[in-house]
Order: structure tokens, then sequence, then C-alpha cells
């Protein structure tokens, strides 16, 4: 029996690359170093017919662009010497050979991707869409989001929008990050001038919001250092069990997120020294309990649920409620929360009815305050249901990829599990936060109950 007999937006299907480990000290190469002297001369004549002087035309393409793949060691930066388009388009082939959808029936690709320059600009989404190893035919147009950490969660709110006015019949949804190639922050270090004064400062910091949050709890280093051992305890265990079998597409040889660590331990986290305040000034953060930086990418097929069992496609998921926030930038962490709390008025559901929640752990601590901060705002959630299958901390966070990993696996959960419910939800820079709440198409009433951890 199903659930609904509504027709909602739903994700036919979404995988995802591995994600990797950056590149912490990587070489930089111009567009001739990779692709050699004859591809340059070509180009430099193009650009000089095109009315570019030979100067210009030079610099453009001798400019160190290009990041390879690191050689700090073998565990550092294996994806880096990968574009962010190489990163997506074996994704949205997969997607369409796994599904068997229609790229006809495609009418547009909305890509997440924080930082939109260099090989990450130029609108994206429609470079993927034109690019001849996407398979996709030159009718799909291209859409770039940036919503920060949130912006492939978004591509998925957009779509669903799309979907529901009857914009579209199919759309592809997801983003991609290559912090090797494009760094944290970007080149162009540009900000608003009367936004940065009329802010606290703090805000152009991700960690030191972090750090604030002990406006709202106090959370000490060592409770953080729990929380981080059994994210990387419950992620390796779920690359054992073979939980992300499913949506990990290999990428040139790697099929696994490569941070998790199965021997990490309380005693090695007491090592590393504090990241953003001293002890004197109460710092509580270090690198093991904030996220790493990642090269990877997550794409999925969306549709309306009608069009999908009309084309015999398979349906991992509904969109019943979508809901953003905004909050002080100074504490960009709790923005979450207050997404969560719009999600479930929405949809017409109390925190109780939520059978799992994965939340991005940017920051143990934020993901932390904002489960303890909800019971003081009668969203009572249990710990043990959120990050089942371990969270950023060890799987790893490209910031435009992370938000559509989190709504596809907990979708995978719910489905695994027989459950009904399940939130995604992450902080945003800027003081934002974003939450999408999905429903178990297969849910039937008889379903167990969440399992204890």
């Amino acid at each position: 029996m199903t659930t609904s007999e509504k027709d909602y937006p739903v994700i036919i299907d979404l995988v995802r690359t591995p994600f990797a480990q950056a590149s912490r000290s990587p070489q930089r190469l111009s567009a001739r170093d990779v692709m050699g002297q004859e591809w340059f001369d070509n180009q430099v004549k193009a650009a000089m017919k095109a009315g570019a002087s030979r100067a210009d035309a030079v610099t453009a393409f001798t400019k160190p662009v290009f990041t390879p793949k690191s050689t700090d060691d073998n565990k550092i930066g294996r994806l880096a010497h990968l574009s962010p388009g190489d990163l997506v388009a074996p994704l949205v082939r997969s997607l369409l050979e796994r599904t068997g959808a229609n790229p006809h029936d495609i009418e547009s690709n909305i890509l997440g991707v924080v930082h939109q320059e260099g090989e990450q600009g130029m609108c994206l989404g429609r470079v993927i869409a034109i690019r001849p190893d996407s398979n996709l035919p030159v009718t799909v147009q291209g859409d770039s989001v940036d919503k920060f950490c949130a912006s492939s969660m978004r591509t998925i709110d957009m779509a669903a929008g799309d979907l529901v006015r009857g914009n579209a019949k199919i759309v592809l949804v997801g983003g991609v990050q290559s912090m090797s190639r494009v760094p944290m922050g970007g080149a162009n270090t540009y900000i608003d001038v009367p936004m940065f004064e009329a802010n606290d400062p703090a805000f152009a910091n991700m960690g030191v919001t972090a750090e604030n949050l002990r406006e709202y709890q106090e959370i000490s280093r060592k409770m953080q250092e729990e929380f981080a051992l059994k994210s990387h305890q419950k992620a390796h265990a779920a690359q054992l069990a073979g939980r992300f079998k499913d949506e990990i597409i290999p990428i040139d040889g790697l099929d696994h997120d490569d941070c998790v660590k199965e021997d990490t331990s309380l005693d090695k986290m007491k090592e590393l020294n504090l990241a953003f305040f001293s002890e004197k000034n109460g710092g509580t953060i270090t690198a093991a309990t904030a996220s790493p930086t990642n090269d990877g990418a997550a794409m999925g097929l969306m549709s309306m649920e009608s069009y999908a069992r009309a084309n015999s496609l398979p349906v991992l998921g509904r969109i019943i409620a979508t809901a953003g926030a905004g909050v002080s930038p100074h504490v960009m962490g709790i923005g979450p929360l207050f997404a969560f709390e719009k999600a479930l008025e929405r949809a017409g559901l109390q925190a109780h009815q939520i059978q799992c929640i994965e939340s991005n752990e940017a920051f143990c601590y934020q993901t932390m305050t904002c489960l303890l901060e909800g019971r003081n705002m009668g969203m009572d959630v249990n710990m043990d249901i959120v990050n089942i299958d371990g969270g950023a901390t060890g799987i790893g966070h490209p910031l435009g990829g992370s938000g559509a990993r989190l709504v596809g696996h907990m979708m995978r959960i719910l489905k695994r599990e027989g459950w009904r419910y399940g939130a995604a939800m992450m902080c945003v820079g800027l003081g934002q936060g974003m939450c999408i709440i999905g429903e178990n198409p297969d849910y039937t009433i008889d379903a167990p109950a969440p399992r204890p951890q």
C-alpha cells in the first residue's frame, strides 16, 4: 500500500562520486602545460582572430589555473587532477544508464557550485549539458546555483518547484566542488564593504561562527571529539557493510570516501591543536571535529511521481517539504534548526515523526548545538537517528555537492529500514540554514521502529 495519493516531486535516482581529500599542496599548471603547445598555438590564433591582442591571448593560456594530482602522498588529492566537469559527466551518464530515463525529456540541468570562477564558472550547469561525454541533447538548459554549502540542496528545491508548476518533465539536479582546483574562498577575495561593516566580522570565518554557538550551548572539546569518533566509526561500518555501494560511482580507480579514518581515536584527537580560538579564549574545535576539504560531486534525476510511474522509472523518494532560514551571520551554524522547524510545519509533521536525519556536520559543535537546542524549541530528536551511516566529519564535505548527498542518502536509509519520514539539513554561509523532508514511497504501516545505534 502506498502512503499517499498526492502527486509529489520525486527523486528518481541520485548518485555521487567518492568524496576525496582535496590536495593540500598542489602544483599549478597553465592551460598550455596541460593541453600542449599545438593546442596553445591554435587557441592563440583563434583569440587573435576574434579581436584579442597576442599579449592578452598568451597571458590567458599561460596563467596557472589547473591543478593536477597532488604529490604529497597517494592518499591526498586522488581526484585533484579532474576538473569539476570531469567529476559530473560520469554521474550524468550513469543516471541515464541506471534509470533508462529519456534524455530528451530532461528540461534542464540545475547544478550547485560554490565559488563560480575558473573551471567552476561559465554557467557550469550548461557546460555539463553540452559536454559530449554527458550524453545529453543540446536542448537541455543549464543553471548554476551558489547557496554556499546548500547549493545542491537548493537545486532539488528549485527543481521541485519547476516540476510542480508543470514546467518540466525531468530535471537534473546536484552539485560539484573541486576544493583542490578552486580553493576555499575562491581566488577573488573581494567582499561587499557595506555588508562587511554592518555585520560582526566573525561571519567571514566558518570555524569562528561555530565556536560562537556557545551562545546557545556549551559543548566541550571532549564531547565534540566523542561525536567525531562515532561519526568515523559509523561511516567505516557503513563502508564495510556496503551501504554506500548503490550511490557511489567509482571515479578514476577510487570507489570509497577516503577521509573516513577507521583507526582514529580519542587519544589521537587530543594531540591536535585548536583551530580557531586558543584555550585561553575558550577554543574547542580542532581539525578532528571539523569537516575536511574535499573534491566530489552528487547528481540526481527528478520528476513528478506520476511521470515516473507512467514511464516505469524507479522512485527513490518523495520531496514533501523544503525550507530555508536566515539567522545572524556570526552564529551561522544554528540556521538548520530554524529551517527544520519551518519544514516540519510545511509538511504537517512533528519532530518525533522523523525517523532519520542527515545533518551535514560542517562542524561537530554546529550539528550538536542544533540537536540540543532543538529540545528547547519543542523539537526533541533522538541522537541515535542522526547520521546513522556517519557524517561529513568522516565522509567529507565538497561544498557544492554535499546537500544532494544528504538528501539522497536520507532517502536510501528510509528504504533500507522501511521507515517513512526523514530530513536532511545543513548550515549555510552568511547566516542561513536549509532543510528538506522526504518520504519513502514504499512505506507500509507495519514498518519497524528506528533501530537503536
